[in-house]
């Protein structure tokens, strides 16, 4: 979150799910406050994600440089920019 404070231009983001055992949906929150196209990283799919975090796009380990384009490009559309 310190990231956050020290960097206002964060052009997109993608999260890994589960950090040390930490969610990240506090980082998201921010992200989602500032506009910031959100992609999800997880390793057990949407299962993984809370019902209201699931509209942005999501990639499931490992994935490729192709589908985090498309992954990316999937959430440019969600936020208010």
């Amino acid at each position: 979150q310190a990231m956050l404070d020290a960097e206002p231009g964060i052009d997109a983001a993608i999260l890994d799910m589960n950090i040390a055992g930490v969610k990240v949906y506090p980082v998201a929150e921010r992200l989602r406050e500032r506009n910031v196209p959100i992609v999800f990283a997880t390793g057990y799919g949407l299962e993984g994600i809370e019902m209201e975090w699931r509209v942005f796009p999501v990639l499931q380990k490992p994935y490729t440089a192709e589908q985090i384009a498309r992954a990316l490009l999937q959430a440019i559309p969600l936020t208010n920019k």
